[in-house]
């Protein structure tokens, strides 16, 4: 088998796993986060079996979920403090970070096809960092810190090529730097291998944003992506192209 041969075989494998993420994503309303699993454990709505009764010597366990019981961790365990799904839930500090996200998350999940876990772990994440950083700092500053952090590899990589920076200025509005937060944190959360490669981190974000820019002028060409296009369509080339680089002698 060639490596043509192989990228091709490889390249339907992920057509054929988005395929699969878009259909899970329209029909199953099966719980899909660790945030939703306590939630929806703490509420006892969750058919499984008492994982104490069906251990015990000589017991007998039904081949079927016992409707309405809940293993002992589910008992112990009846409240996530860390779901941005039910701001309500949260401490003051957690929920003002989640208000302050605003829709970026939803808008930029849409645009570049990121799976829906990931978009849920880096929102979690974020609101972490925003309410740490507050914390020390004041909430009005603490955005601006974080955007500072984050964008500084990428002003550092835009001098070094001579290229004007697409992210947002300091001095812009909080729109968007956190438009820049939020699509850092997402490419990152599923650029794989690709993370030890940050010029590339940087150009993927450069090229995003300036896509963003585009279409912010121009609504007709606004668009919507599947779930997972970003993972098979643009980290898995990449990967592969890379792979490729360092098997070939020279």
């Amino acid at each position: 088998e060639t490596d043509e041969e192989a990228a091709d075989r490889y390249q339907r494998t992920l057509d054929m796993a988005e395929e699969r993420i878009r259909y899970i994503t329209r029909t199953n309303n099966r719980l899909q986060t660790d945030s939703q699993l306590r939630l929806k454990l703490s509420q006892g709505n969750l058919g499984v079996l008492d994982d104490e009764t069906s251990s015990q010597p000589g017991s007998e366990a039904s081949p079927r979920a016992t409707v309405g019981r809940q293993p002992s961790y589910a008992r112990r365990a009846t409240r996530n403090y860390f779901s941005p799904e039910q701001p309500e839930l949260l401490p003051p500090r957690l929920r003002e970070a989640v208000e302050s996200f605003g829709d970026a998350f939803q808008l930029l999940a849409r645009r570049f096809g990121f799976q829906q876990e990931s978009v849920r772990c880096q929102q979690e994440h974020l609101m972490l960092l925003l309410a740490n950083t507050a914390s020390h700092q004041g909430f009005q500053r603490a955005l601006s810190s974080v955007h500072a952090k984050l964008v500084s590899a990428y002003r550092q990589w835009s001098s070094a090529l001579g290229v004007e920076p697409a992210c947002a200025r300091a001095t812009d509005v909080h729109n968007s730097r956190m438009t820049d937060v939020v699509l850092l944190l997402l490419i990152w959360g599923e650029a794989s291998n690709l993370r030890h490669m940050p010029e590339c981190l940087c150009y993927l974000f450069h090229a995003m944003r300036l896509e963003l820019r585009a279409a912010a002028s121009s609504p007709h060409r606004a668009l919507s992506r599947p779930p997972g296009w970003f993972l098979s369509r643009v980290v898995a080339p990449l990967y592969r192209a890379v792979r490729k680089c360092m098997h070939t002698k020279n």
